[in-house]
């Protein structure tokens, strides 16, 4: 499937760029930003139920501008699109489309312009670019693959550049540099690292690569600081927060299974996806 261009089928009419400029965080304005304590006043903003399009959601991303919610999900091998009309606030979230992919898909990673964009399989991680900005309707080229099996990715993180991604499955982590920015082919040999829990899903780091947030199954955010960005050997355990125990978190109880999360650019919110309630959650810092 390597330098193949794809035609996925999309479940709904074409929904048009976002409006918003590169790099405007409107509706994110309230952070604390990333100092190793910030989960400490996290409150619970509301949730969306995908269960109509994502059985079991898993890895979630945004538009930059925050006007886009993209979901894919365990054993479903295409991209959920929702438009929000208050940026960053899922609470206003409208399903837009269905984009069917080749491959069963458990996350995804935006560059900042919309065109290029990082797949995560079970077994690789995939390069894609689109042929237009932010729209998953409008056709793919596939651009390239990092094998990854045997291994059983859950999910990655990269930043803005595109030149360092931290991969992860439950306590086994890599990092790795890319000399070509978002082409997963040009990763250096990933250096394996084993920390967090056996439970461990969705993973996110900040751009600047000195914080970096797994949630596990059992509803816990765990924050590391990385001393050395970027390089996870260097990961110390800041903090963790129980999502159980928050009034109104969308977790009542340790089995509602936390998949997925990411932040809005400037932490003021986070965003967990839950198997087992088929939603997406949303804190404020």
């Amino acid at each position: 499937m390597l330098f193949e261009t794809g035609h996925p089928i999309t479940v709904a009419a074409i929904i048009s760029p976002p409006d918003n400029p590169p790099g405007d965080t409107s509706g994110d304005t309230s952070g604390l930003g990333w100092g190793i304590s910030d989960l400490g006043g996290l409150t619970f903003d509301g949730s969306l139920d995908v269960s109509a399009h994502q059985a079991d959601p898993r890895g979630l991303h945004f538009s930059r501008d925050g006007s886009r919610m993209y979901l894919c999900g365990n054993g479903s091998a295409f991209i959920t699109t929702h438009l929000l009309d208050v940026p960053w606030d899922i609470t206003t979230a409208v399903y837009a489309a269905s984009t069917v992919f080749d491959w069963p898909l458990l996350g995804l990673w935006f560059a900042g312009d919309g065109v290029q964009l990082v797949l995560v399989r079970s077994d690789a991680l995939v390069s894609v670019t689109l042929n237009t900005p932010w729209d998953l309707g409008g056709g793919y080229t596939v651009v390239s693959e990092l094998a990854q099996s045997g291994w059983g990715l859950h999910g990655a993180a990269l930043n803005e550049a595109g030149d360092k991604i931290i991969m992860s499955k439950a306590v086994n982590k890599r990092y790795a540099t890319l000399s070509t920015p978002f082409d997963v082919s040009s990763a250096s040999d990933p250096i394996n690292h084993s920390f967090g829990k056996s439970r461990d899903r969705g993973i996110f780091a900040n751009d600047a690569g000195d914080s970096l947030f797994l949630v596990d199954q059992r509803d816990d955010i765990y924050h590391y600081q990385i001393n050395t960005p970027w390089v996870t050997t260097s990961a110390v355990l800041g903090k963790s927060y129980a999502l159980s125990g928050l009034s109104k978190s969308g977790f009542s109880t340790l089995t509602d299974k936390a998949q997925g999360i990411t932040f809005s650019p400037t932490g003021a919110r986070v965003y967990v996806t839950s198997s087992a309630t088929q939603s997406v959650h949303q804190y404020s810092t």
